[in-house]
């Protein structure tokens, strides 16, 4: 347990330093690559579900006069690299994580997606809404889910333990 803890210390950081610091992360254009797929799927969530809503590049205009901006902290990108970090510190095959991975994150993007046009139906029907819907509910919704999907995940895979030392079992030969 204290080598996954270490490894998750070690790995959360150096993948938000990689990818979530705006003007800081050589990697920063993964983060508004998924914005910019967090937009287009909201875009077609909303006309799917044929809300009163408007949407100009990364700006969302509602009919009560409510403007609202997908910034780059509405695209999952928190929970995916949490998680991330949780699978690739967790002792397990690396067939496993990798499947993991990719799995994980395509259920964060729905997820968030849901939580997006949720959030925009509540917004549409009281302007009031939107800070129950988004900062409470949204948010700690995600990273209950985000946990459920790593407790998921732990469930389904094979730990690797590690060798251990204990008397007669690490030599084989006896004594003379």
């Amino acid at each position: 347990m204290f080598k996954y803890t270490l490894l998750y210390i070690i790995w959360g950081p150096v993948l938000f330093g990689l990818i979530y610091i705006e003007h800081i992360s050589p990697l920063f254009f993964l983060n508004d690559l998924q914005t910019d797929l967090t937009t287009i799927l909201t875009a077609y969530g909303i006309e799917f579900f044929n809300l009163p809503i408007h949407m100009q590049e990364r700006l969302v205009y509602f009919e009560n006069g409510t403007v609202l901006m997908i910034h780059y902290t509405c695209n999952a990108m928190t929970p995916i690299l949490l998680y991330s970090a949780a699978v690739i510190s967790y002792p397990t095959q690396i067939q496993s994580k990798i499947i993991w991975l990719i799995g994980g994150y395509f259920t964060l993007v729905i997820l968030n997606l849901v939580r997006l046009i949720l959030v925009s139906y509540a917004v549409t029907l009281n302007p009031d809404n939107f800070e129950l819907t988004h900062d409470y509910l949204g948010r700690y919704g995600m990273g209950i889910l985000t946990l459920s999907i790593f407790f998921i995940f732990t469930h389904f895979v094979t730990v690797i333990s590690r060798p251990t030392i204990s008397g007669n079992n690490f030599l084989s030969s006896t004594p003379n």
